[in-house]
């Protein structure tokens, strides 16, 4: 959800800019724009579509000249996707500041309204473009205390990046509740959204802290407070490879992360198994904590967990709380972020809450942990990206090691964090000694089997296509499950609406008599997952209720189980495993199903309309 670069230093800042934001596209956005600062003032080119787009018009130009810039990409908050909507800004005059904007401003309409008042004019409907004409009214201050001016006025949370005609050379930020960082380079400097968009130009970056604001002019950098007074700040080394994005040989994105989630699991598991032991060396103490500070060991004494997140990473949790409760003895709850940090939840220094955010930047989640830790629970994150804004909020972090996941559905990264759920379970059961002896062994055999049966799973010849063509035709799908099956069915819808467009219910295989089987007739597509853990006994008997009224069932089955071929049209086999992880491998035809379904109507399956992959705003 929007993402932000600037660039200060010896090059053309125009290659710059596009390249970090084309490392920026999985995020999710509908437009684009640039601004850079050169001898002659400001030059802005901007599209209402995609980075393609915006390359054209800049291709179409002599020359777009200038050392330093800032750049953008727009997911829609407040305004229609339009050009005079897209960023960056330049305020009434069009010549001092440009600013682009990640975020939300609660208090845009009030600020809007003083600053049309005192005779500002406003060439967007965005909350973001206040920013810019607020900095007109300090333009006799330096750089970083007219932004902390700005800063003070505005309610809610946000990055921002801008650039002063007047100090060409010259690009300062600030940030509150959003990420950025600062990459500092040789003779020239950074700013972005995250860490990976110019990961490929520089290693060293410098975190900031919310509130403050940075200077950068190509060869030195100084970081304020909110209250102006200079402060240092750490500069960090990245170490992690640079990845370029490539559909090496798929037909996109998603078919290629698809295929990749049998060594995406296998490196999540990777050193974290021993034998018949599992040990999470990120939970362990850290140098110069105390005993009664202990993180490991408050674990013994948790007596509630609380699992949050939101779309594909609460179904994540959803599919693993009765792994908690069987091998931890765990009150376990599982809650969606957005609601729970509204509910009063009872939370205390007994509850252990774990967050888990595909970005780490998810605001509903860090929101839900800010409580939590204000709550004094103990907080454990679960993530994708090393250096996001979660796992600096959260006691410990445990990363998933999917890689890269340019699609903005999501895939491996859902079963990368069963996996790390998993394992987390099994952590948490040895230091509370609840595991349940030789059942939890096999349970561990087989969990490091789940890769080599996932990509068995693959290598099949499959229906799913053929399964995927007569679905997209379909008004609305109905997806039926029992127990872990129920977030599992809920995943392959969300992939389907995600990226097919198509319309689908998603209902407790036991809840059908209860009214929802009103809705079917003759064609009605029902997908089941119907694996051994989830009472398949119990669904055949719903799915013969609903073949009776006329519904075409696809089940997704454990293979050995020959009475689902009475009760479904069609069936697709998944390998047996320990019923608490059959989850990471029923998913995989439910994603297919989804992907060829979206292929077969022609639409753009990577970059879904409407969606973000990072969603920054609440």
């Amino acid at each position: 959800m929007c993402g932000i670069v600037g660039y200060t230093g010896e090059r053309q800042a125009v290659g710059v800019l596009l390249e970090g934001l084309a490392q920026l596209e999985y995020r999710g956005y509908d437009s684009t724009g640039i601004c850079l600062a050169g001898p002659d003032g400001f030059d802005r080119v901007r599209a209402d579509d995609n980075l393609a787009a915006l390359r054209t018009l800049i291709d179409e130009r002599d020359d777009v000249p200038g050392l330093s810039g800032i750049g953008h990409t727009r997911w829609a908050t407040h305004g229609e996707v339009s050009v005079p909507n897209t960023h960056p800004f330049l305020g009434c005059d069009t010549g001092t500041y440009a600013v682009a904007l990640n975020g939300i401003i609660e208090n845009f309409t009030e600020l809007r309204a003083e600053l049309t008042d005192r005779g500002h004019q406003f060439e967007s409907a965005t909350d973001a473009e206040v920013v810019v004409h607020l900095l007109e009214e300090h333009a006799d201050l330096e750089a970083h205390d007219a932004l902390s001016r700005v800063t003070a006025r505005l309610d809610g949370h946000y990055a921002v990046v801008a650039l002063d005609s007047r100090r060409p050379g010259v690009v300062f930020g600030t940030r509150h509740q959003v990420p950025l960082v600062a990459g500092i380079g040789e003779g020239e400097q950074f700013l972005a959204s995250t860490v990976d968009a110019v990961l490929g130009q520089t290693r060293r970056f410098v975190l900031l802290e919310d509130g403050d604001v940075i200077v950068l002019d190509g060869t030195a950098w100084s970081a304020f407070d909110a209250d102006g007074r200079a402060v240092d700040r750490e500069e960090i080394t990245v170490g992690r490879a640079t990845t370029r994005a490539d559909h090496e040989g798929h037909g996109s994105f998603l078919a290629k992360e698809i295929a990749e989630q049998p060594g995406s699991v296998s490196d999540t598991l990777l050193g974290r198994i021993s034998g018949t032991d599992v040990h999470l060396a990120e939970l362990d103490d850290r140098p110069g904590e105390t005993a009664d500070r202990s993180f490991t060991g408050r674990l013994p004494g948790i007596e509630h967990l609380v699992i949050v997140g939101c779309g594909t990473a609460l179904h994540a949790g959803q599919v693993a709380r009765p792994m908690f409760e069987r091998w931890t003895s765990l009150r376990t709850e599982v809650a969606v972020a957005s609601e729970w940090r509204y509910a009063s939840p009872i939370v205390d220094a007994s509850t252990l809450v774990v967050a888990i955010s595909q970005s780490g930047e998810t605001a509903d989640t860090l929101a839900a942990i800010r409580l939590a830790r204000s709550l004094g629970a103990a907080t454990i994150g679960i993530t994708n990206m090393a250096d996001s804004q979660l796992t600096r909020e959260v006691d410990r972090s445990l990363l998933t090691r999917a890689g890269l996941e340019m699609s903005v559905a999501a895939t491996k990264t859902f079963t990368t964090q069963v996996a790390l759920l998993a394992l987390l379970a099994f952590e948490l059961g040895r230091l509370r000694d609840t595991l349940g002896g030789a059942e939890a062994e096999q349970a561990l055999v087989e969990l490091e089997l789940i890769p080599e049966k996932m990509a068995e799973l693959l290598r099949r010849p499959s229906a799913v296509a053929e399964m995927a063509e007569s679905v997209a035709g379909a008004p609305f799908v109905v997806f039926l499950g029992r127990q872990a099956g129920v977030p599992v069915a809920l995943e392959g819808a969300l992939k389907l609406r995600e990226i097919a467009y198509l319309p689908a219910e998603v209902h407790p295989a036991g809840e059908l008599k209860h009214g929802s089987i009103a809705l079917m007739e003759s064609g009605t597509p029902v997908v089941a997952v119907v694996t051994d853990s989830m009472e398949p006994e119990r669904t055949i008997s719903n799915l013969h209720e609903v073949r009776a009224r006329g519904a075409r069932v696809i089940a997704i089955a454990t293979e050995g189980n020959r009475r689902i071929e009475e009760a479904a049209d069609e069936v697709i086999w998944i390998p047996a495993t320990d019923p608490m992880l059959e989850p990471m491998l029923s998913v995989i035809p439910l994603q297919q199903l989804a992907l060829h379904a979206a292929t077969s109507l022609g639409l753009n399956v990577d970059q879904p309309r409407n969606l973000a992959k990072t969603v920054t705003v609440e």
